[in-house]
């Protein structure tokens, strides 16, 4: 092959390497035209599939017309639906698809219907499966050619209890006790309220079916436990039950999914099980003595099975279910008590159990804008998307050009999120439109991604000092944050979905500005903000790049970043005004007043200081996990218990994560009670086992018994100070563990727990390695007070307590030993050096009044207790 020019060379490979995506298309076309049905599958899933990939092809830009989808799933019906094929063919009103599998569906349950009870009805000389209601057992008389001559037909007799003709007495609807156990016509519940205003269920296609009333329904498992449901809407069009496992999540049951089948449970209480069907999960019930809402009113015309479509897996390309249930077929009384006739003289009849509830997991939070539009919610979602857009637009984010030769724009999606309050209330509904920046590629479209944040000690020694030295504390938000930053990269987007430029379809935007889900966009913003306050006067602190400041005159103010979090610490309050309205000019702003909750934390000031509280987050979480009614434990770790290395299947190993992920961010915020057991327990998430399951579980329940404590900051003394210890090994681990804590106000600014790096022969040489550890912090910590203004000048080496003379004598001397391994050489010599500069000073201290000694073993309860009080914890 011979290339005469650039041109030839560029067609060649675009004709190559461009043809994927008509590879992909051919091959869904194919699909499509040699798809078969076979009678061994339910034809309605077939057909949905059918469905499915004509959705493909819609989004492919191949759209197929509604009837020639309809008339491709007849056309493809297996050879045993012929005769029925033929009947829809020859029909004068055409059928949509959803019209088409409903009327597949109907068929369908009616050849299952013949096939289980299409034989043996002319069988003579058998005995016929009858329930015995303590009339006496049921005799067969050999001498009689049938049992069924003599038999009369219920249509004959009038009913001894109502006079009605059609039934028996025992079959009535209107006696006592028939009348007791079922709530109305059969499907009534006892407690009924009737809808007031218009409620609505959102179907998969989404139309809305009206909801009639509510009422209470128990669930009764075939373990025997009962559980009762509260609020259950009432919808005449959708003949199946169906449970929100996401309900059952809030009222504090925990739902388990194990492969084929779901179990669940309440503080750690067996309720029942339930395996899968059809996609979905069937409850186990041996019966429920409410089994349904109250027929208020009468049916609606409404296809109910459109809400199984709902309930579908959603796949992020189509958007459209792919699995859709095939509900059971209801079962008459008589079918249900009558079996096909056996030779035999004793019948066993196969109980019933009722109707069948069936768990489903829904999350009605939108993934598309189409999927918000359509949504109960559509007017509070369609001003959440404005809004962004308008925020977007006046801030200059892109403009509109033609698409570059070769470019291959970034996509873009909008992300929609419901903002709650701590009682579970929605306060706000927020729309993002994020770039897709997971297409990006380094060194093309961004190259350092690098955004410092400010660390949660920073923040706590900033509200330490703030009640030592009398400073007033506000916050502000930054709107749309990540949109301030300044691209240095040429970046192109697709237009917004929703939101495309009639007549310019073809263009794409050119961002100017970054956009939230840009790999840079954080390091941009960061870069703006920093640029923004250093011209204007404000130094930078050379500990946290994130705390800024600016004094003269005995006045100043501090600030203190976090993403787009701003606390405001001032001299009084008319320079922070001043500092309000500055960056009010320079960025979209909102002044949330006087600090009150920062990063999930409560803010609680009084005159003796200012308390940090997460009692609604433990409360959360607690709930979240199910744990909120448990009995409350001493201690958050039984020193007792030796965890080992689960050599055995993990059992839970998600929810294990989920839990310690949780806690972790609770025992670094506001919590150092909890940070040694959530730090020993974290070691084993990656295959817990029972044992590491108990140990969390105490974890939790220690919690419930002190929900409502918090870090109390009293200013005095406004003297830092530091506390290091470690443990020694035991036989079962090989690493020591590292603990230190450092007081400043009355309260506890900066702790840690954590297993030892390296490898120790002694409780010396354990303490060593720890107190070099809490000397890195004690330098950086010093760095930081050194770089605030309101610090008074000079700061005094900061006190270090150890329990360990051995240590300090180590410390103390400058003697070395050559047999200690290089690791522990190397820590004695920094420790060393921070001391004889000044940064440190080590005294020994008893064991009993080391506040870092439970951030490295499980104690007493007396011992937290005292340890805790001492940190600057206290109930609320």
């Amino acid at each position: 092959m011979h290339i005469k020019d650039g041109k030839e060379l560029w067609d060649a490979l675009e004709a190559k390497f461009g043809a994927s995506n008509a590879g992909s298309d051919l091959y869904i076309m194919e699909s499509f035209h040699d798809f078969k049905m076979v009678n061994d599958k339910s034809i309605v899933q077939q057909a949905h599939d059918i469905q499915c990939i004509a959705k493909e092809l819609e989004i492919l830009k191949c759209s197929l017309l509604d009837p020639f989808v309809a008339g491709c799933i007849i056309a493809k019906l297996p050879s045993s639906w012929r005769s029925f094929a033929t009947a829809l063919k020859h029909k004068r009103t055409k059928k949509s698809v959803e019209e088409l599998i409903a009327s597949l569906d109907v068929e369908e349950k009616a050849r299952v219907k013949d096939t289980k009870g299409g034989e043996g009805h002319s069988v003579a000389n058998t005995v016929q499966n009858q329930r015995n209601q303590g009339k006496g057992k049921g005799k067969f008389n050999p001498n009689k050619t049938t049992n069924f001559k003599k038999k009369k037909n219920k249509a004959e007799l009038p009913c001894f209890t109502c006079g009605e003709l059609g039934h028996f007495s025992k079959d009535c609807p209107e006696r006592a006790d028939r009348r007791e156990k079922r709530g109305g016509n059969g499907q009534s519940s006892k407690t009924v309220n009737t809808v007031t205003r218009d409620c609505s269920v959102l179907m998969g296609n989404g139309s809305a079916v009206s909801v009639l009333g509510t009422g209470t329904v128990d669930l009764k498992f075939t373990s025997g436990k009962i559980v009762q449901l509260k609020n259950v809407q009432h919808v005449p069009s959708m003949n199946k039950n169906l449970v929100s496992g996401s309900l059952l999540l809030r009222d504090g049951f925990k739902v388990v999914l194990e492969s084929n089948k779901v179990i669940v449970s309440r503080h750690s209480l067996f309720i029942g099980k339930g395996y899968v069907s059809g996609g979905l999960f069937r409850l186990s019930l041996s019966d429920f003595s409410n089994k349904c809402v109250n027929h208020i009113c009468g049916g609606v015309n409404d296809d109910a099975s459109l809400w199984h479509g709902r309930l579908c897996h959603i796949t992020p390309e189509l958007n459209a279910p792919t699995e859709v249930f095939e509900p059971p077929r209801e079962i008459s009384p008589e079918e249900d008590n009558n079996e096909a006739p056996r030779k035999s003289k004793k019948q066993r009849v196969e109980k019933s159990f009722g109707n069948d509830f069936i768990v489903y997991l829904v999350d009605d939070t939108p993934t598309s804008i189409s999927q918000a539009y359509a949504s109960p919610d559509a007017d509070n979602w369609k001003e959440a998307v404005q809004s962004e857009l308008d925020s977007i637009l006046s801030n200059g984010t892109w403009e509109l050009t033609e698409r570059p030769y070769g470019c291959k724009p970034v996509g873009c999606k909008w992300v929609f999120k419901k903002k709650l309050r701590p009682d579970g209330t929605i306060e706000k509904y927020k729309a993002r439109l994020v770039a897709k920046g997971y297409t990006q590629k380094e060194g093309e479209d961004f190259f350092d991604t690098y955004s410092p944040v400010a660390r949660m000690t920073t923040i706590r020694v900033l509200l330490s000092l703030a009640v030592s030295y009398g400073l007033i504390i506000h916050q502000m938000d930054v709107k749309t944050a990540f949109l301030n930053g300044e691209l240095e990269e040429e970046i192109y987007m697709e237009q917004p979905d929703g939101f495309v430029v009639k007549g310019q379809e073809s263009k794409v935007c050119k961002l100017l500005k970054s956009l939230y889900g840009l790999k840079q966009a954080p390091k941009q913003w960061h870069e703006k903000f920093d640029t923004t306050l250093t011209s204007a006067g404000f130094a930078v602190n050379e500990a946290d790049s994130c705390v800024y400041y600016r004094y003269g005159g005995g006045k100043g103010v501090i600030l203190c970043l976090y993403v787009d979090d701003i606390l405001i610490f001032g001299t009084d309050i008319n320079v922070i005004n001043e500092v309000k309205s500055f960056l009010s000019t320079k960025f979209d702003m909102k002044d949330l007043g006087e600090a009150d909750v920062i990063l999930n934390i409560k803010l609680i000031k009084d005159e003796s200081g200012i308390t940090l509280s997460q009692t609604h987050y433990v409360e959360k979480v607690l709930s979240r996990f199910g744990y909120i009614d448990s009995k409350p434990s001493p201690t958050p770790y039984d020193s007792s218990v030796t965890l080992k290395k689960n050599k055995r299947i993990g059992v839970n190993q998600l929810k294990y994560s989920q839990i310690i992920g949780s806690l972790m961010y609770l025992a670094s915020a506001t919590r150092p009670d909890i940070s040694f057991a959530v730090s020993k327990l974290s070691r084993f998430m990656s295959n817990p086992g029972t044992d590491h399951w108990h140990a969390l579980e105490r974890v939790m329940c220690y919690l419930k018994g002190i929900m409502s404590y918090g870090i109390h900051y009293s200013g005095h003394p406004a003297v830092l100070e530091g506390y290091s210890d470690a443990n020694w090994i035991s036989d079962d681990e090989l690493y020591a563990t590292s603990g230190y804590v450092f007081m400043l106000g009355g309260g506890a600014v900066s702790w840690r727990s954590c297993k030892q790096i390296i490898l120790t022969r002694s409780t010396m040489k354990a303490e060593l390695a720890a107190l070099d550890t809490a000397s890195v912090e004690a330098d950086w910590l010093r760095e930081l007070l050194m770089d605030l203004p309101v610090v008074e000048k000079p700061i005094p080496a900061i006190l270090m307590n150890c329990d360990n003379q051995t240590a300090i004598a180590k410390v103390n001397s400058d003697k070395e030993n050559a047999k200690s391994s290089r690791h522990v050489r190397r820590r004695v010599k920094s420790v060393r050096k921070m001391r004889h500069s000044g940064v440190i000073s080590v005294t020994y201290i008893q064991t009993e009044k080391n506040l870092a000694d439970p951030f490295t073993k499980g104690l007493s309860r007396n011992v937290i207790d005292i340890a805790s009080r001492e940190m600057g914890l206290r109930p609320i």
